[in-house]
């Protein structure tokens, strides 16, 4: 297993850049409460070949947003861009394939007292746990996404190009991501 020497830096926020090909989209506001509320409490890692931030893109965009001029980030030594690329897509992925226990989220939940500032959290989350629904039915009272996506598998590439190509017709935005 690669370890890293994980060491802290503060850089000018011009010195590194916002990896490319992150597809990721950070809910910017929450990470903008959460550091009104709660302070800039970790840095961003940034590949010391291309400066790329790998982990912590929206981090880094709440912070230049808020006028920070330097920022604190780790550096990762060695990487290929291939490697960058994993640390990114896992970085952005893992979490998602997380999920609470609610038996340990709402006992956690009610030590806010009702003030959920800086948590990501508010009272509609804590109420659907509250009456037992399942956490994927469970909505943020003010966190409705602004887009919606679908996932289609394919039997073939001429199958997912016919759909993309329909689905461009109708006006939506789609896009194949298997090559022939």
């Amino acid at each position: 297993m690669k370890r890293f020497h994980l060491e802290v830096t503060r850089v000018h926020v011009g010195d590194i850049q916002q990896h490319p090909e992150n597809a990721w989209v950070g809910d910017l506001d929450t990470i903008r409460e959460s550091m009104e509320a709660n302070g800039i409490y970790r840095p961003v890692y940034v590949s010391k070949v291309t400066g790329n931030i790998l982990a912590g893109n929206h981090t880094y965009q709440a912070q230049v947003d808020a006028g920070e001029e330097y920022i604190d980030v780790i550096y990762l030594d060695g990487l290929t861009p291939d490697g960058e690329r994993r640390i990114m897509a896992v970085d952005n992925q893992s979490g998602r394939r997380g999920h609470y226990d609610p038996d340990a989220l709402i006992p956690l939940l009610h030590t806010f007292g009702g003030d959920f500032t800086g948590t990501g959290f508010d009272q509609a989350y804590l109420d659907g746990l509250l009456n037992g629904l399942e956490q994927d039915e469970v909505e943020f009272e003010d966190m409705k996404p602004k887009s919606w996506s679908v996932i289609v598998e394919c039997e073939s590439f001429d199958q997912q190009q016919e759909l993309v190509d329909r689905f461009m017709t109708e006006g939506l935005l789609a896009r194949g991501t298997g090559t022939p």
